[in-house]
């Protein structure tokens, strides 16, 4: 069994790193149906876990190119003068809140940035003074555009031509940006200061955080329901190959950064986390403990990993979590084995032992768990209905899928 699965799994392997030396990711996605069918048994157990689809994720975060001989309705060209929609300004710049009016009124901000453009001139204002872009605005089937020249060099990007007339927006966002007009919110990328500003004002800084975050990253930002605490959670994933995973939860309060954690992974296994406990709590997940904090923003609870995690001495994920019951299901990240914790008794049962059939725990308990094919216990909660919990588990060769319950008795 062992030997199929790593068949499946090396098959993959071959694939992903083909891809990268045919064409990038952009080339494994275009791979056929037969290779595809080979690699899914694998790809579970190999593909590092993907960003939410809430959060930034570009295969090429330092810029945008555009076909100059298609435009769209995305670029417009007249006189010599390339501009560019509102829409794609928004795509192409992503660190800044771009808006404009009915009249065309453009505002843009960013951290020690902010830019006010009427239609009609060439005159923009900016929070250092007014500047004289290349052309005004201009209105073309029914939408804006702006000349894209003058907005990268005010944003600090450049915008290339080359010869085969692909347009190239070089820009790489300085901040990671999340939020609505009732709050936005940047977290710089080098140096972790964070800002926030309301509708198109200039942003202020709120705070100095310790987010680093050079590859690939994301931010969502939720509004807790009492008082004006958001939740910030940066993603970044990092390295060649991408194993790096790094979360930062930042709690803003009363205007200010209030608290902070951060959690690191390497390797190929998921890093998902549950976002609530049982009872409604939002989950901050820290290398060495897990706060649950209240709808104000409020530490509810304080988790030691050591009462998490026993002697084991490792990052973890958090899968499920009742306050009001004093039990949790808590994953090792490196062993991957989904454990059921009791809070109160400071215990901890292994699933997988009592769940699977003999032969495939022994294959778990033979294998070496920092082997890229490593499976894990390929648990997964489907839900609890007092003290019973369902599972749903795929068997580690094959794909087929079992439905498993687990009755929980405090001893």
């Amino acid at each position: 069994m062992r030997m199929h699965y790593r068949k499946a799994a090396l098959a993959a392997m071959a694939l992903l790193l083909g891809a990268a030396v045919a064409g990038g990711p952009f080339a494994l996605a275009q791979a056929n149906g037969t290779h595809s069918a080979i690699a899914a048994e694998a790809l579970s157990a190999i593909a590092a876990a993907p960003l939410p689809e809430s959060t930034i994720y570009s295969l090429y975060p330092g810029g945008m190119s555009y076909d100059i001989r298609h435009p769209g309705d995305q670029l417009l060209v007249k006189n010599g003068v390339t501009y560019l929609s509102l829409k794609e300004l928004s795509l192409a710049f992503r660190d800044i809140v771009w808006s404009a009016d009915s009249r065309g009124v453009l505002t843009a901000t960013g951290p020690n940035r902010k830019l006010t453009w009427g239609a009609g001139s060439k005159i923009a204002y900016t929070n250092f003074g007014k500047t004289t872009m290349a052309a005004a605005p201009i209105r073309s089937n029914g939408q804006w555009y702006y000349p894209l020249k003058s907005l990268a060099a005010w944003a600090g990007g450049e915008v290339k031509l080359s010869n085969g007339g692909e347009l190239f927006v070089d820009y790489t966002p300085k901040s990671i940006l999340a939020g609505d007009p009732q709050g936005w919110y940047w977290v710089r990328r080098d140096n972790g200061i964070v800002y926030a500003a309301v509708g198109g004002e200039l942003p202020h800084t709120i705070g100095w955080s310790n987010v680093r975050a050079y590859q690939y990253y994301g931010m969502t930002a939720t509004k807790l329901e009492e008082g004006d605490t958001v939740l910030l959670a940066v993603y970044h994933v990092y390295g060649e190959p991408m194993l790096g995973t790094e979360l930062y939860q930042l709690v803003i309060r009363d205007g200010k950064l209030d608290l902070q954690t951060k959690i690191s992974y390497y390797g190929f296994h998921s890093t998902t986390s549950v976002e609530t406990s049982e009872e409604g709590y939002h989950v901050l997940m820290g290398s060495g403990s897990v706060l649950l904090l209240d709808e104000a923003g409020e530490v509810a609870k304080k988790l030691d990993a050591a009462l998490l995690m026993g002697e084991e001495q490792d990052s973890y994920t958090l899968e499920y979590i009742s306050l009001e019951d004093g039990i949790a299901l808590v994953r090792p990240y490196t062993s991957g084995l989904l454990q059921l914790v009791d809070l109160e008794r400071g215990t901890r049962i292994a699933l997988y032992r009592e769940l699977l059939p003999a032969e495939e725990g022994e294959l778990l308990d033979s294998w070496g768990k920092l082997e890229f094919d490593y499976p894990t216990d390929r648990l997964s909660l489907v839900k609890r209905e007092g003290n019973i919990f369902t599972f749903e588990h795929t068997a580690l060769a094959g794909s087929e899928k079992s439905t498993l319950t687990y009755e929980w008795k405090r001893e």
